[in-house]
């Protein structure tokens, strides 16, 4: 619609509106009606709506009138959404080019001796032979009319063709000089004029020349080709139609074509009665489909046939697999396996789909082919496999069809390419595609919206876009991660300062972008200059970390961040096209360099030749064995002259390198490929085509959003006016409760865990209460009301018990202090908190109290620590058994801690906890003490090694201990002889060292005891022991255990044992394995049986009942429970107790449940072995 017909359409809209405004009605309905027929008459919808939305938003402000705006301004914005959301139908020709020769043709044919040669007849016998690859072409002159088929066939007599011809039927030629001449001709058998019929198609087999004709399907005898004269002969019949009965039958029309060999025995064809099957071992004919079949073609070992108005899919039985009613009509069929592409050829018209698509119409695509097509001729159309091509016959001219049609290619033509990061972006148009290396889609994230809409260079630095376009003018915006997001935030933006010059190139390096002007080199980024020198750039190359550039006359530049110097060599160098990093080396200098005429590589200082190359507008560089050209048409693998996709134009700055892969940009898509080594059939086999994903901002997702905002913006002034009263409401009861809840709050740390949680659950929950629906929201505040107030009435309670303790605390310390009477003033004031119940007052003497009770513990715990570490100190200078006795005479640790500050302290600094202990440090660390201590050590040791060999080394429990704590005494001596010795450290350790040692000397002692005790009980058994001496023996086995196994040396042990155990740290693994232990005085006989394995007797456990005055059954029931049942749900934390601490009794817990395991196996084995016998 021009100009005038839209102005006159919005002036009947807005007149329209006019009335409704000042006639003051708000019907709706005429508005709707009014944009309805003003949206009749309009082709350019976009324009329309928003020149009716701008005159809607020009309206008074007038009550009635603004809903009726308001609603119109909606209809508006949908109307506006939904028809920019349609899309159109993109109008691409067929790919083709001509041949032209200036007569009427009528065939094509294939010369089986020369993949490029093939045989175009004309409606007048003469015979054009073309040469494909080189474009020559050879005439052959005959006598003949309309040239249908041309097959020519090595013969006993030479080279010889087979001519199929219209209304003289199949001819014998031989060439002379640039003729055909007829050698024989074959005439039909039976027929009124046996001379007059069309052949229309010809296939050489073993068994014959079989031809299809207009009377059938008919053959050749093979020996006929070979006879030096043929003459005249008759054809044999395979496939006819006879009328008449006996010898006075004749053969009448039935037309035959298309012949297809399907295997070395079978042979198919196109016939008015059906699909026609041969089986060529008895020339046996059978027929399928039942109704005419015009054109067929092979697919993977099925059939496409053209029977009727429906295109179907049969296997070789004739069994149907798929098939469609065509809207198109066709006469000819053909399928080239090359690209799986199929083709449905009618007069003038081409419809062209994918082998997945014959059962989808909808998706072929019918194309003009721009001339007449002869299809009453038959063979009309063949594949050039070499030349990567299709041969169509036109009425004047042979075209030349492309493997790869644009057709398909819905998107539009690839313009502009680059990669940053993991992402390469394509420009379609001004629609800017994303696609992320190594998947197949890109999808469309913004449209250029700067500038003329005509863009020559893009770069993408991270998220930012930068273009330039036709006018010379940059400019740049902001990348976000989807389509939506960039329509709404994203702005393309003048760059400032405008660049003022001719831009012939563009690229980036990472953090700058750089521009080729005519004669020069900007920064986007940077104002400094860039070269010291003019040049002419034509092309940007980005490497790994930098960039390089190739210019008209004065060689190749490379650098980074501003900086670029020129690759030695190239001084001279003109005409340089485009440059490459070599993948393989990591040099900045290591480049491949393309001219006007040669392929390069530099590196160091030199230029080596590598090929030459003429004619290639891009390189690119996958690897060194995939360099390649972008010509016009294809892509040149430089290195082995492969030649891919020679029937697509790509464009050159829509092409480059990711990954080790190829994209590669064209009006026919993106092209992805990898390796092309070897064979050029197998180089294209194996590319990929990116799929383009467009995007709209008024979509059909985007419209409902649309239509779902607007509603929720209706509803969102209902409802927010009613969520502000209840929020007021909320936050009332919640004020409330929080002032109830603060009175809690303040005293928290002093009540119970319990409490506690609850007061912080119940301000979580008075925090949430608004979250909740009204109703619910009062019964909640109603809940929370009365579990707060039930709280208040226990706090008092609670803290006046508290007080209550801390009063009895507060008497017990003050008999020790000096200060008796300041602790008297604390009761006194606690006692006064508690009566008067006042919560406040009550927390305020707790806290109070806290801090002197805390201050005596702490100086209680410093000197029991300093008293361990003097425990055992004798003859201590200064020290001296009076100064002791005089530190006992003081009750508080303070005291006493203040009168020995006094004593290791000289100067006058202030008493603090810290200062003792750093003074006692100081004052242990002096020579004397030193040596003092070393003998102390050293005798705490010799109380262990006295027992070195003593089946120590025949036991790997007792070896691990007791070589640890040696160790362990060994480290400290050697700490105390070392330069700085640390005497505090050492008593320090010694305390834990001496207690593991007496506890492993209390084990010990019970392993040696046992053995002892069972000697004896042997000779005391042995019959030839007299009276006087075995009851020396009883008497000596009553030492080891008597009065029931209460007393004797090795219940001392094992008393001994648990008495240092148990105030020693390693006391909690007996709490580990969950041993039961007697309180008061005594020991229950599961404690004394737990030494005694951990003893690890080699004597059978049962042995030990006598001792025990305990059964057997009671003895291995009690292992069971402590070792089985206590010891072994916790063996991996024992492990890695000792593991930890291997001076700890915890290795000899282990090796008590090894043997308790090494006896239950064997039990278990024995047991079996009994079983065994009895069976």
């Amino acid at each position: 619609m021009d100009d005038e017909g839209k102005s006159n359409v919005v002036f009947r809209f807005s007149f329209h509106l006019d009335m409704c405004e000042n006639q003051n009605k708000t019907s709706l309905k005429d508005v709707v009606f009014g944009f309805y027929d003003y949206l009749c008459h309009v082709s350019d919808a976009i324009y329309l709506t928003f020149i009716a939305a701008q005159r809607l938003v020009m309206m008074r402000k007038h009550s009635s009138t603004f809903f009726l705006r308001a609603v119109c301004l909606v209809f508006v914005t949908a109307a506006i959404a939904l028809l920019a959301g349609c899309g159109k139908t993109r109008n691409v020709p067929l790919n083709v080019s001509e041949m032209f020769f200036g007569k009427k043709l009528s065939s094509v044919s294939a010369d089986s001796y020369d993949a490029d040669r093939y045989f175009v007849g004309t409606e007048d016998g003469v015979i054009y032979v073309v040469n494909t690859a080189t474009n020559d072409v050879d005439t052959l002159l005959t006598s003949f009319d309309r040239i249908y088929k041309v097959v020519p066939d090595m013969t006993a007599q030479g080279l010889r063709y087979w001519v199929g011809t219209r209304n003289m039927g199949l001819l014998l030629c031989s060439r002379s000089a640039d003729s055909l001449v007829a050698v024989g001709r074959y005439v039909l058998p039976a027929a009124e004029r046996p001379e007059r019929y069309s052949a229309y198609d010809v296939s050489v087999c073993r068994t014959g020349v079989y031809v299809a004709t207009s009377h059938g399907l008919l053959k050749v005898a093979a020996e006929s080709k070979d006879k030096p004269e043929v003459g005249t002969e008759t054809l044999g019949e395979v496939f006819v139609r006879r009328v008449g009965e006996g010898r006075a039958s004749t053969l009448k029309p039935m037309v035959a074509a298309d012949i297809r060999p399907y295997d070395a025995n079978t042979l198919l064809c196109a016939t008015d009665r059906g699909l026609l099957r041969v089986d060529l071992r008895h020339d046996k004919a059978e027929t399928f489909l039942g109704k005419k079949v015009t054109g067929i073609s092979l697919h993977s070992g099925d059939v496409m046939a053209l029977a009727g108005d429906s295109l179907l899919m049969v296997d070789i039985k004739g069994r149907r697999l798929a098939g469609v009613r065509l809207a198109q009509p066709a006469q000819g069929c053909f399928y080239d396996k090359a690209n799986a592409m199929n083709y449905l050829v009618s007069d003038g018209h081409v419809q062209l789909f994918r082998d997945k698509e014959i059962g989808k119409p909808e998706a072929w695509q019918q194309m003009e082919v721009g001339m007449s097509v002869p299809m009453n001729c038959h063979n009309v159309i063949l594949a050039n496999p070499r030349q990567r091509q299709s041969l169509l016959v036109g009425k004047y001219s042979l075209l030349r069809v492309a493997n790869h049609q644009d057709v398909f290619n819905s998107i539009g033509e690839v313009e502009l390419a680059c990669a940053s990061g993991n992402n390469i972006y394509y420009l379609v148009g001004t629609r800017l595609f994303r696609q992320a290396v190594g998947k197949d889609e890109a999808v469309q994230i913004k449209d250029i919206s700067g500038g003329t809409g005509d863009v020559r260079f893009m770069q993408v630095i991270g998220n930012r876009l930068y273009y330039v376009d036709s006018a010379n003018k940059a400019y740049s915006a902001r990348l976000y991660s989807s389509y939506l997001l960039n329509s709404l935030l994203s702005f393309d933006r003048l760059v400032s300062p405008a660049v003022r010059h001719e831009v012939t190139a563009m690229g980036a390096d990472g953090a700058n972008v750089y521009l080729g002007i005519r004669d020069g080199l900007v920064n986007l980024h940077r104002a400094d200059s860039c070269l010291d020198s003019n040049v002419f750039i034509n092309r940007f190359v980005r490497g790994r970390d930098r960039v390089a550039f190739a210019t008209l006359n004065d060689g190749v530049f490379t650098g980074r961040d501003n900086r670029f110097q020129r690759v030695a060599g190239t001084e001279r160098l003109a005409f340089v096209r485009d440059v490459a990093f070599v993948p393989s080396d990591s040099s900045h200098t290591a480049l491949y360099i393309l001219t006007n005429h040669a392929l390069l590589r530099s590196h160091a200082d030199s230029l080596t030749m590598m090929c030459p190359a003429t004619g290639y507008r891009r390189l690119l560089a996958a690897d060194s064995k995939r360099i390649y050209g972008v010509a016009d048409f294809g892509i040149d693998n430089l290195t082995d002259s492969v030649r891919l996709f020679s029937d697509v134009h790509f464009e050159p700055e829509a092409c480059l390198v990711a990954d080790g892969k190829v994209y590669a940009g064209s009006g026919s898509g993106v092209y992805v490929f990898g390796g092309t080594e070897g064979k050029q059939e197998a180089a294209e086999s194996g590319y990929t085509v990116v799929r383009f994903v467009a995007k709209t901002l008024f979509s059909r997702t985007n419209i409902v959003l649309l239509v779902v905002l607007v509603c929720a913006l209706v509803g969102f002034v209902w409802w927010y006016d009613r969520h502000i009263r209840r929020m007021n409401t909320v936050k009332n009861l919640q004020e409330r409760l929080l002032a109830r809840l603060a009175e809690l709050s303040n005293v928290e740390d002093l009540l119970g865990e319990n409490l506690r949680s609850n007061i912080k659950k119940w301000e979580a929950e008075i925090k949430t209460i608004g979250d909740l629906p009204p109703a619910e929201a009062k019964e909640h505040v109603r809940e929370l009301n009365k579990d707060i107030q039930k709280a208040t009435f226990k706090v008092p309670t609670i803290l006046s018990l508290k007080i209550e303790k801390q009063i009895e605390i507060l008497n017990a310390k003050k008999n020790a202090k000096k200060d008796a009477e300041e602790w008297d003033k604390k009761i006194k004031a606690s006692k006064e908190a508690r009566l008067n119940g006042d919560v406040a007052k009550m927390a305020d003497a707790i806290r109070d109290n806290e801090k002197w009770i805390s201050s005596a513990v702490r100086y209680e715990s410093v000197w029991e620590e300093l008293s361990d570490i003097f425990d055992g100190m004798i003859d201590v200078s200064a020290l001296t058994k009076e100064s002791i006795e005089k530190l006992n005479d003081f009750d508080d640790p303070k005291d006493k801690l203040e009168h020995l500050y006094g004593i290791v302290n000289d100067k006058e600094e202030k008493f603090s906890v810290e200062n003792v202990v750093k003074h006692i440090k100081a004052y242990l660390s002096e020579q004397k003490f030193v040596e003092k201590t070393k003998d102390y050590v050293a005798e705490a040791m010799a109380d262990l090694t006295v027992y070195d060999g003593k089946k120590i080394n025949d036991n790997t429990s007792f070896k691990g201990v007791y070589e640890g704590l040696v160790e362990a005494f060994q480290n400290i001596l050697d700490n105390l002889e070392s330069d700085r010795p640390d005497v505090y450290d050492a008593l320090s350790k010694m305390e834990v060292l001496c207690k593991r040692r007496d506890m492993f000397l209390a084990v010990l002692r019970i392993h040696l005891d046992i053995d002892n005790y069972f000697l004896i009980l042997k000779k005391e058994a042995d019959a030839a022991v007299g009276s006087s001496l075995r009851r020396e023996l009883v008497n000596e086995l009553s030492g080891y255990s008597s009065d029931f196994f209460e007393k004797g040396c090795i219940v001392d042990s094992v008393r001994r044992f648990y008495e240092v155990a148990d105030n020693s740290q390693d006391a909690q693994l007996l709490d580990m394995i969950g041993l039961a232990r007697k309180k008061g005085y005594g020991l229950f006989l599961g404690e004394k049986l737990l030494l005694i394995m951990m003893a690890q007797s080699k004597h059978k456990i049962s042995a030990f009942s006598t001792m025990a005055c305990a059964s057997e059954q009671h003895i291995r029931k009690l292992r069971r429970e402590i070792i089985g049942k206590g010891m072994k749900p916790c063996i991996e934390k024992l492990k890695k107790y000792a593991e930890e601490n291997p001076t700890s009794f915890a290795p000899l817990l282990l090796g008590a449940y090894e043997f308790y395991i090494l006896d239950e196996t064997q039990k278990y084995k024995a047991k079996d072995k009994r079983e065994a016998i009895d069976n």
